[in-house]
């Protein structure tokens, strides 16, 4: 593959490894700052760091794209936007992103900074690929879900490119529709705070094993292939890998890239034995065999390698000097090349009564408060000086308080302009919303399966929507018979293959041609799907936002509500109520979809129950997708709610995993749904 035009991407997520990435031959690294990533436990960089080796990169032809990968608050806009900032300022060479205010941001304020969409925003056939089109979008990291066919059609479409993962670890639910760690505790996949519940044992029956541990992904013996359909870009997985690690990956890879006699079998086994995983070549021709018992050590190799050539040039100089001399104390810190001086010419005199303290101890002090971990401490003493423990607790304050000081000064984000302050500040919006939150629901969600539930039933007066979500042909007639008692909005999949959007969109004419005018898209496939039919257009739970800027996105292309994602906390809610001037639903009782997988597996067979120490979840089989359901409820219904004064336009039931949903909905409204149910995150801190 001489002369190859795939760039080789590499992960970095610390100095050691961004290094290494360019030792061993990467086009290009992707990484992280401290805040708004999705390798939050990675050591990520400081923004002085990132000034450093952005200029290193560029010296050696290498690219450097920042990861502003998560779900934001409306709160969190601000400081992300300072980082959009600093991404222009510094030259960055792209900003990979999933909020889609960004996207609004970008486009309005700083058009000249390149975009890639992550692969966390699920895009899963071309029409998700041509949509981004209409936005500063040059590059599309796919959902790694995709076969070799479907990413040749992303890959075909004119000016946009594609990426894809070649190496590294897997995720077992497509990227971006992950809640598992989020209902387990509230730290989110989508917010970079993953705890990987999937790699553990689950029950089943009278199994426990990992049921949901991938393999871990290999294409070096596919790269022809994939070059061959078109992608521009190769992926390595690994920002929480060490440095050892990426650069052998990398090295690997590079080698695979620059010689087209390249000993296949040989580069194969070397990258065996960087992982204890078994390997595949993930979905690009099946979904099968792609959980594995994950114990390959006999295999495994970690290297021990030296660090970097020019791993000096980076290291930051951090010094605490502390001088003693008779009755005053002067304490030195040096970050980098900022030096500060303090004096203190009174020391506190040691207790009449209790233990008086040596001031030779605030040495003991820094050493053992993490805080201080990566300084270097001096201590030149003439004297041993006794004094209180409240005085040295004081002076260790002082000594942080300078040191975070000193790294403000360097860490200083770029100020916004007046415009940019205007526009991603929430109004206040004085629209009334007229469902209070915690009262019952007036809206409710089926699937299209199940319409033979409801035409025959008696109305139920409370709800005045029926949202059908389409897993099968819809029978019209049925839907004509429902629609004389109800509103009807077709809900599109939350995923749309290739190999379906044709399906959909023959139903979607059919549906159209009989009277039927509103549609809600759950992807942003099912967005360009819609983007040319005269419709009323909403957004569901499948696209679900954050915070106002994201559901103005969705306005400005012509869509008339949004819904709240449903990891949310009260916090968050209250935002999007008093700062989403248009109308924005929300789910107030269902079974939340905490897996959606497409991969294929004899443990994953329709109502099969899963089983671990927090949760139980069932299989549901969904548009050649398995969708992971929690068995226990969430629920926003109540009184205790109903306190927090927080309001929508309206609440919605999720009835799709029910066996009886008419008369779980019954109950409901009613008063006697006495089943177990779970808040979620609404009253603890989403992570």
């Amino acid at each position: 593959m001489e002369n190859s035009l795939l760039e080789l991407m590499s992960p970095a997520g610390s100095l050691e490894s961004f290094l290494s990435a360019i030792e061993a031959g990467a086009d290009s690294i992707y990484l992280g700052l401290k805040k708004f990533n999705a390798r939050v436990p990675a050591k990520n960089f400081t923004i002085n760091q990132l000034k450093k080796i952005t200029t290193y990169a560029h010296s050696k032809n290498v690219k450097i794209y920042i990861t502003l990968n998560i779900d934001l608050k409306s709160n969190e806009l601000f400081e992300a936007s300072q980082i959009v900032s600093l991404v222009d300022k510094l030259n960055i060479d792209a900003l990979i992103v999933r909020d889609f205010s960004l996207l609004l941001i970008i486009k309005n304020f700083f058009p000249s900074i390149e975009v890639h969409l992550s692969t966390q925003t699920a895009v899963d056939s071309s029409y998700g690929v041509s949509f981004l089109r209409n936005y500063p979008v040059k590059r599309v990291v796919l959902a790694r879900e995709l076969e070799l066919t479907e990413i040749e059609k992303c890959s075909k479409l004119d000016n946009i490119e594609t990426e894809i993962f070649v190496e590294g670890s897997m995720c077992f639910s497509v990227s971006g529709r992950c809640l598992i760690s989020s209902f387990v505790g509230g730290k989110s996949g989508n917010r970079g705070s993953c705890t990987a519940p999937c790699r553990v044992e689950w029950q089943l029956n009278s199994d426990k094993k990992s049921f949901f541990s991938m393999r871990d992904l290999m294409l070096i013996d596919e790269l022809e292939k994939v070059k061959s359909v078109g992608v521009k870009a190769l992926k390595i997985e690994g920002r929480l890998k060490n440095y050892e690690w990426v650069k052998t990956i990398t090295s690997i890879y590079r080698e695979a890239l620059n010689n087209e006699k390249f000993d296949i079998n040989k580069l194969k086994l070397k990258l065996s034995n960087y992982s204890a995983r078994e390997k595949t070549n993930g979905h690009i021709y099946s979904h099968t065999n792609l959980i594995g018992d994950n114990k390959e050590w006999s295999n495994y190799k970690k290297e021990k390698t030296s660090l970097p050539v020019d791993i000096e040039l980076f290291n930051e100089k951090k010094l605490i000097d502390i001088a003693i001399n008779d009755d005053k104390i002067k304490i030195g810190i040096i970050i980098d090349s900022i030096n500060k001086t303090k004096e203190y010419d009174r020391i506190s005199e040691p207790p009449k009564k209790g233990k008086p303290y040596s001031l030779n101890c605030i040495i003991d002090k820094i050493k053992e408060d993490l805080f201080f971990d990566e300084f270097e401490v001096t201590l030149d003493s003439g004297s041993d000086i006794l004094t209180s423990g409240v005085f040295l607790n004081s002076l260790l304050a002082d000594i942080k308080k300078e040191i975070r000081n000193i790294i403000d000064e360097t860490e200083t984000l770029p100020e916004l302009n007046e415009k940019i302050i205007s526009f991603i500040t929430p109004k206040q919006v004085f629209k009334t919303k007229e469902k209070l939150l915690g009262s019952k629901p007036d809206k409710i969600i089926i699937l299209s399966s199940d319409i033979d539930k409801f035409f025959d039933k008696t109305k139920i007066k409370e709800i005045t929507t029926i949202q059908i979500y389409i897993n099968s042909n819809i029978d019209i007639k049925k839907l004509k018979n429902l629609s004389n008692n109800y509103e009807i909005v077709i809900s599109l999949p939350t995923m749309i293959y290739e190999s379906n959007v044709q399906n959909i969109k023959n139903q979607i004419n059919n549906i159209l041609n009989s009277g039927f005018t509103n549609f809600q898209a759950n992807s942003l496939t099912g967005v360009e799907i819609l983007k040319s039919i005269d419709c009323n257009r909403s957004v569901g739970y499948g696209l679900p936002v954050l915070n106002h800027l994201a559901a103005n996105f969705f306005y400005e292309n012509g869509y008339k509500s949004v819904t709240a994602s449903l990891e949310a906390d009260s916090s968050i809610l209250k935002s999007l109520s008093n700062f989403v001037e248009n109308s924005i639903e929300i789910v107030v009782f269902s079974k939340v979809e905490l897996f959606t997988s497409r991969v294929e597996s004899e443990y994953f067979k329709n109502r099969n129950l899963f089983k671990d120490k927090y949760i139980e979840m069932e299989c549901f089989k969904q548009n050649e997708n398995s969708v992971f359901v929690s068995k226990m409820p969430f629920s926003l219904m109540g009184d205790k709610i109903k306190l927090e004064k927080i309001y929508f336009d309206s609440l919605i039931a999720d009835l799709r995993y029910f066996d009886s949903p008419y008369d779980i909905i019954t109950k409901i409204l009613s008063d006697n749904y006495r089943g177990e149910t779970t808040t979620f995150n609404f009253y603890r801190k989403l992570q």
